[in-house]
């Protein structure tokens, strides 16, 4: 098969026939009337062109995903991302750093307009990190008025950032089980975070330590 530039630099005009005499990119020698032609037939053409499809396809070095790091070398020699799904997720991470207020607004509507799906959401993106089972739908959340352990009258709007003591937090009864159903149950961010890792016998130890401190503290008055 012929290079574009090879065959331009062989093609000759007949004098008196008015045609040209050239190769075609893809077969033999022709004769047209027209010195742009490059091919002798459509079949020709198509030949041409998917081999040299196929040419470019071989010599394609691999690249790298900047998302997700897999190997891949479809596309144009400038593609950095191996799917549509990795370039949004990329740019979306991108609108994300460039505009925190705008991200800080909607994830407050999110969470006023449905706390379960919002919280399901968080949940699956932390049990992905952790390594944790997931299973979890927004009807899988109930949405107690009362904090079960300490009494809290729970928050689930959220509109302080940072930490807040009765703001709604999704507790798993046993750690090691992840968030699945029948494994988790919504109490206050105090006591989650009290109990977090502690096991009974800590906590035990704690009460009575903090029972001799108030002791003490009435002995002297305090």
């Amino acid at each position: 098969m012929l290079e574009y530039d090879e065959a331009l630099d062989k093609r000759m005009f007949i004098a008196g026939t008015g045609r040209w005499e050239q190769p075609c990119l893809s077969c033999e020698v022709f004769f047209s009337p027209r010195a742009a032609q490059r091919y002798c037939s459509k079949d020709c053409r198509n030949a041409f062109l998917r081999q040299r499809y196929q040419q470019n396809k071989t010599r394609n070095k691999p690249k790298i995903c900047l998302v997700c790091n897999e190997v891949f070398f479809k596309g144009r020699s400038d593609k950095v991302y191996c799917s549509e799904k990795c370039g949004n997720k990329f740019r979306g991470k991108k609108w994300e750093r460039d505009n925190p207020e705008k991200v800080k607004i909607h994830r407050q509507s999110t969470r006023q307009r449905s706390w379960q799906k919002y919280a399901v959401s968080r949940l699956k993106h932390k049990a992905k990190k952790l390594n944790l089972p997931f299973d979890l739908v927004p009807r899988d959340l109930e949405k107690p008025v009362f904090c079960s352990v300490l009494g809290y009258e729970l928050d689930y709007e959220g509109k302080k950032s940072g930490y807040s003591p009765n703001r709604a937090s999704v507790d798993r009864l046993v750690p090691s089980l992840g968030y699945v159903k029948g494994n988790v149950r919504v109490i206050s961010a105090r006591a989650n975070l009290l109990k977090n890792d502690a096991t009974v016998e800590e906590l035990e130890l704690v009460l009575a330590d903090l029972k001799t401190i108030a002791g003490k503290k009435n002995e002297v008055g305090i």
